[in-house]
């Protein structure tokens, strides 16, 4: 064997027909397929793609990268003149054919960085383009002669980043064309794409066409016709320089997927009003931003058909408007809320008493961070199914007041952070909570600086497991009545009252420590459990109530009297494990 080749073990045999994914394929491995008769090689180097993306092709025989690499000396160099550059076929750095799918489509990589499409046939359907192994190297995409598209253009110019223009692509003939998902994905130098010369009568899917394309400011769509298109998520995301955009003509009556469809964009206004959206059926994240908040202040969907939608996850969050109408939104179908209105920053009032929300299982951050809200109207709201209400109104720092009255909440499994950083609220009635599925309680209430009181004692508290930070910054609240809780499955109660300064008495006497890990390295325990409590001047402990070694509770530095008895211990005597059936079952007063 040569010395200049390794056998490597980490090589796979794919027996499909479809291209792998990187469930597939783990990283630095390697693997062989076929597909449509052809020998392909592909790796998995990894990088910043998600799970489940399809990846990276090395080589497929035969195939686009074989057929001809500019300077190999493996085949005669065809005749070519670059009309950009006007350099012959000497200054090519690569060239090729694109025959996968019964492609047909000569390409010349000159040495000027342009792209040039010859005459041919082009059907697509990879997750790059033919190109993909030199994509640093193109900067321009020129069409030298008509090429005709197959049934799909699927990320046929995916990820070409230095590409500042694309020039003739009237000379792609698209009437054939059914699908063009993620065609000009991560081109993100292209400033300018008109595509008023396409034919799109036949297209049914656009997914993620121009997703990324955060240098795009002009785009001409006023020919394109989309009344056949069911799929347009993804379509303008992350076309953050895009301030103005007209689809006035786009036709949606077929389209059910518009998730993510504008969000990140810089569109500052949107007029959907003729959007047809009765068949629509996720509109997850469709606007806003993922990343902080959109520029989008005024949103017209005032006649959007919501009744088949389930998913309207993150479908505000980040938005910069106002004011926001719903009147007319039908929410009878939607299962997720989740993050809905998350970041929207200016929004002081929002009414959704119109809203049906008996289908509902996620109102995880639902409202949260909205910190100018100062009203919501949510008695409509039906939560009887719903089972994660995780940071709902965490960071609502404005709002004094929320009626949850008519809250059902006996599926609720998570309320961590539910009230976080409610820095405004004076008052909280959830008298009508059933906690009794609640397993997290974690920071559910820290960081309400204006509470003084809380009605706690009817809190089912049997199946929680952590109640870290649940009351930490609490500085006003003045006591507590959580004396019958049951915390026999607890393992951790870090924080849990930490610096709630004006907590005088705090009775523990149901209280039951025992399921809280032992080992001093956990993370959970006891950590800090009453740091800063300046004015705790009474404790009381139930018999299963232990210390635990190693952690530092943070109690205040004082001697505490047993009553009755009279028996004084120090503060780190009363939290030494080692005196546990004496401290247990008692109350303490510091003296």
């Amino acid at each position: 064997m040569s010395n200049n080749i390794e056998l490597l073990s980490n090589i796979k045999f794919i027996n499909s027909d479809t291209v792998p994914t990187t469930d597939d394929l783990p990283v630095g491995n390697i693997a062989f397929g076929k597909i449509d008769n052809e020998i392909h090689l592909y790796g998995n180097p990894g990088g910043k793609e998600p799970e489940g993306s399809v990846i990276r092709l090395l080589c497929s025989c035969a195939c686009e990268i074989c057929e001809g690499e500019g300077g190999s000396g493996t085949q005669p160099r065809p005749p070519f003149l670059c009309p950009h550059c006007g350099e012959d076929e000497q200054g090519l750095l690569h060239y090729g054919t694109a025959t996968r799918n019964g492609s047909n489509l000569p390409w010349y990589l000159c040495q000027c960085q342009t792209l040039s499409l010859a005459e041919g046939t082009i059907r697509w359907s990879f997750w790059n383009g033919p190109w993909d192994m030199h994509i640093s190297q193109i900067t321009r995409i020129t069409f030298i002669g008509d090429v005709i598209g197959n049934i799909s253009l699927n990320g046929l110019f995916q990820n070409l980043r230095d590409v500042i223009e694309i020039i003739n692509i009237e000379r792609l003939d698209t009437s054939n064309v059914r699908t063009m998902n993620y065609v000009f994905r991560g081109c993100s130098s292209l400033a300018s794409l008109d595509l008023s010369s396409w034919d799109t009568n036949r297209l049914t899917s656009m997914s993620g066409m121009f997703q990324s394309c955060g240098n795009l400011t002009s785009l001409d769509l006023s020919t394109f016709n989309t009344s056949q298109v069911t799929d347009m998520s993804h379509l303008f995301r992350g076309c953050s320089s895009l301030a103005s955009l007209d689809i006035s003509t786009f036709e949606t009556s077929q389209v059910t997927d518009m998730s993510y469809m504008f969000i990140d964009t810089g569109l500052v206004s949107l007029d959907l009003a003729h959007f047809d959206t009765s068949n629509v059926i996720n509109m997850g994240n469709m606007f806003g931003s993922m990343w902080g908040t959109s520029n989008i202040i005024c949103l017209n969907i005032s006649t959007f058909n919501t009744s088949n939608v389930t998913n309207m996850a993150g479908m505000f969050s980040g938005c910069s408007f106002d004011s926001l109408d719903l009147s007319n939104f039908d929410t009878n179908s939607v299962v997720t809320m989740q993050n809905m209105f998350s970041w929207c920053i200016n929004l002081s009032y929002l009414d959704l008493s119109n809203f049906d929300t008996s289908n509902v299982t996620s109102m995880e951050s639902m409202f949260s961070s909205c910190n100018n809200l100062v009203s919501i109207i949510l008695y409509s709201f039906n939560t009887s199914v719903v089972t994660s209400m995780r940071s709902m109104f965490s960071g609502c720092s404005s709002i004094g007041f929320i009626n949850l009255s008519n809250f059902d909440t006996s599926a609720v499994t998570n309320m961590e952070l539910m009230f976080s950083g409610c820095n405004a609220l004076s008052s909280l009635n959830i008298s009508a909570f059933n906690t009794s599925s609640v397993v997290n309680m974690s920071s559910m209430f820290s960081h309400c600086l204006v509470l003084s009181s809380l009605s706690l004692a009817h809190f089912d508290t049997n199946n929680v497991h952590t109640m870290s930070n649940m009351f930490l910054g609490c500085v006003n609240l003045v006591s507590l009545d959580i004396s019958t809780w049951d915390t026999s499955f607890v393992i951790n109660m870090n924080s849990i009252f930490s610096n709630c300064q004006n907590i005088h008495t705090l009775d523990l006497s149901n209280w039951d420590t025992s399921r809280i890990p032992i080992n001093p390295q956990s993370h959970s325990g006891m950590i800090s459990m009453f740091w800063n409590m300046h004015n705790l001047s009474m404790l009381t402990f139930g018999s299963e109530f232990r210390f635990i070694m190693g952690n530092n509770t943070g109690l205040l530095s004082a001697s505490w009297q047993q009553i009755p008895g009279g028996l004084q211990l120090t503060t780190d005597q009363l939290i030494d494990p080692s005196n546990s059936a004496t401290v247990s079952g008692h109350s303490w007063i510091r003296v």
